[in-house]
């Protein structure tokens, strides 16, 4: 018997258990939770349980815990992963994807999403809410069906160091006078809250692990971050978010994201709840968060932010103490007061994420073709210039080369194309020297894209793909017709991968 038939038949042998009978209470429960080793241990053994579930580790947090990624579908889309990821690849690059190719590519590809939990790790509830949501959608049979549209990403923990730092705090002074009481300390070893301003710069290591997953390898339609705030206001916000509107954004990006929201809003208000706002405090001018950088990547990028208990443990609030806005469209039924509980919390999450798997697969092919539309825009305005291009001079001519290097590195991390120039060339009446770095528009968004990587101002040893040696026009703006490899003389073709 091969390994693989053998898992299988141990994954069908029983069903999944509930995260309630692997941690010994229902996840959302007064004053409990759950610290990564629980939360991990249930999604590995969630995903040796069910052939919907598949567990990776894309690498090790600060402080070495791994750091995971759940991959939620049908078995039949677990079977052709590497496919998706490839179609994926194309749909978010319409450079390379003639419209049969998106056709075939419409048939049969899944919509992608990203669920993203507990990057703030005070906002427990997510973090506790995603096992219930992974084993849902393992069995509940109104939403398996619908894993056969969708692949659902979802991260149990952005900052599992975090996670486990505000468990064992709360659970040191659980049952004291101090319960649920702010932590003394940073919940990230290095930048604390600011973990979510870190997503242009890249310094952290948890960061670059999931930058490296959206622009490299997966490319979701959606990206879903999951957030809490304080406590006497709304119960939730959910988007639209608020004016004035981005009119740097696509139109279609603040569409759908409005979208979305009012999805959740109305799973949210069909199951009873209330307080729910919209265009409320949050908005779309924030570039360096989670929710906002992928939008710069044709990306749907929603926030939720869930009003907060004391860590794991209950608020009572009168009415006359809660900040909410009047009843109207944006806020059509106000919270009543009373008490708030860490299940409250896990109950709005879990709505949310369900009426966006929901809304991705029953619109599947609208969400697979807003995502190229958005993108072959991008493409056309990045041809059409102003600007055509960016450029770095080289190291040779800056004050600080190590610097020059970490921003190269950066970009080319962030999906960011640069090309290399192999001999001096003038643009817009300025003289740059051989070696300056080119970020045209244009080639954004690429997956075949080859990094320029570099080190203390000086280039990697090693032969650099085709397109990293083309050499612009000798002067005025160039165009993709006129980079010529400077080793064949040959016109550039964004196809080749290596002279």
């Amino acid at each position: 018997m091969t390994p693989f038939l053998l898992l299988a038949l141990l994954q069908t042998a029983e069903p999944p258990i509930r995260p309630s009978a692997a941690l010994g209470f229902e996840p959302g429960t007064d004053s409990m939770l759950a610290d990564w080793k629980q939360v991990s241990g249930y999604m590995n053994s969630l995903a040796q349980q069910s052939l919907y579930v598949r567990v990776d580790t894309l690498g090790r947090t600060t402080e070495g815990r791994p750091f995971l990624l759940m991959t939620i579908t049908s078995p039949a889309n677990q079977g052709r992963l590497a496919d998706i990821k490839r179609a994926q690849g194309l749909l978010a690059d319409p450079r390379h994807l003639t419209d049969t190719a998106l056709q075939e590519i419409r048939n049969t590809q899944p919509a992608v999403i990203l669920i993203s939990n507990n990057i703030h790790s005070t906002e427990v509830a997510s973090s506790q809410m995603g096992m219930l949501l992974a084993y849902r959608l393992a069995t509940d049979a109104a939403l398996r069906p619908l894993l056969d549209s969708v692949v659902v990403l979802m991260i149990p923990s952005m900052n599992p160091d975090g996670l486990d730092t505000v468990v064992s705090w709360y659970r040191r002074y659980k049952g004291t006078r101090y319960e649920g009481g702010p932590l003394p300390w940073l919940y990230h070893k290095y930048i604390g809250h600011d973990n979510n301003r870190d997503w242009f710069m890249l310094t952290q290591v948890e960061t670059r692990l999931v930058t490296r997953m959206l622009y490299k390898e997966w490319f979701p339609e959606i990206v879903y971050d999951v957030h809490q705030m304080g406590s006497n206001g709304v119960r939730l916000f959910v988007p639209p978010f608020q004016d004035p509107v981005n009119p740097n954004l696509d139109p279609a990006i603040v569409a759908g994201i409005n979208l979305v929201g009012a999805q959740m809003a109305a799973a949210l208000y069909d199951a009873g709840m209330t307080g729910i706002a919209h265009q409320q405090t949050y908005d779309l001018w924030w570039h360096g968060g989670f929710r906002s950088t992928p939008t710069r990547h044709n990306m749907i990028g929603i926030l939720t932010e869930a009003a907060s208990t004391r860590l794991g443990s209950p608020i009572t609030l009168s009415l006359d103490s809660v900040r909410q806005p009047v009843r109207g469209v944006n806020y059509p039924e106000p919270w009543p007061g009373g008490t708030w509980h860490l299940g409250d919390i896990v109950r709005y999450e879990l709505i949310t994420s369900q009426a966006l798997v929901r809304l991705a697969a029953r619109d599947r092919v609208t969400v697979i073709d807003r995502f190229v539309a958005v993108g072959r825009r991008q493409v056309e305005a990045g041809l059409a210039g102003n600007p055509f291009a960016y450029v770095l001079p080289p190291a040779s001519e800056q004050r600080d080369p190590q610097a020059w290097a970490t921003l190269a590195n950066v970009l080319a991390a962030g999906g960011v194309e640069l090309y290399r120039s192999a001999d001096a060339f003038t643009a817009d009446g300025r003289r740059y020297a051989a070696g300056s770095l080119v970020s045209r528009p244009a080639g954004e968004r690429a997956r075949r894209w080859h990094p320029v990587r570099v080190q203390d101002g000086r280039r990697n040893k090693g032969r650099l793909p085709c397109r990293a040696l083309c050499t612009p026009p000798a002067a005025g703006r160039a165009s993709a017709a006129s980079l010529r490899c400077r080793r064949t003389g040959s016109r550039c073709t964004r196809a080749k991968r290596a002279c």
